[in-house]
């Protein structure tokens, strides 16, 4: 990007994406000037807790083949034109019934999470987050379409701003997982929340170089 001629660079990361994104913006020197995190995933769900719990061995530890295949079903159909949703996709490539969870993959997570919040990100970052999560069970709820399947937002207010000291947390009401694919008042909202943000944020860019 450096190379192609742009000067600033905005890294964004939805759920575990956001944890990604927010381990590769607290490693010094941070060659991006910004992170936005939509749902980012900062602590363990119950169901994913579950998983590590189901798959203990009093003699090995944790067996890493250990899964859950419930997780996304309904998150997908709550998304996806042919079920509940508005939004089109390949189902060979990314299947309604989605991927199986493994516990060595939480695992790996959850020592990922410990780890980060030892860290600090130094560089101007936004959360955004619903303003509920759901638990998902046998059978299919309208509120699946205006709440979050995966992350506990109750933790957000106490866990996001320990990322560093220029995180800002917004809560979007409503607002699914994936908030920019939510419904279109709700995305809207989270649009609007962002350029303002940008906008900002590119302001104090704009000082620092000056």
């Amino acid at each position: 990007m450096k190379f192609d001629g742009i000067e600033k660079v905005v890294l964004a990361g939805l759920g575990v994406g956001g944890t990604i994104a927010s381990m590769y913006a607290s490693q010094p020197p941070s060659i991006i000037d910004a992170l936005l995190l939509f749902s980012p995933q900062l602590v363990l769900t119950n169901q994913w807790q579950a998983v590590l719990i189901k798959s203990k061995n009093f003699f090995t530890g944790i067996n890493p083949h250990g899964k859950d295949s419930k997780f996304s079903d309904f998150y997908h159909q709550s998304m996806h034109i042919n079920y509940k949703g508005e939004w089109d996709w390949d189902l060979d490539l990314k299947p309604i019934k989605g991927l199986p969870v493994y516990a060595g993959w939480v695992s790996i997570l959850e020592s990922t999470l410990t780890s980060l919040m030892t860290k600090s990100i130094s560089v101007p970052t936004l959360a955004l987050a619903s303003d509920k999560s759901s638990v998902p069970s046998s059978v299919w709820s309208d509120q699946y379409k205006n709440s979050d399947l995966f992350v506990n937002v109750q933790n957000m207010s106490s866990v996001v701003p320990k990322l560093g000291k220029s995180v800002k947390l917004h809560i979007v009401k409503n607002a699914m997982h994936d908030i920019l694919h939510s419904q279109k008042e709700v995305r809207s909202e989270a649009y609007k929340v962002i350029m303002s943000w940008l906008g900002e944020t590119s302001s104090e860019m704009y000082k620092k170089i000056t």
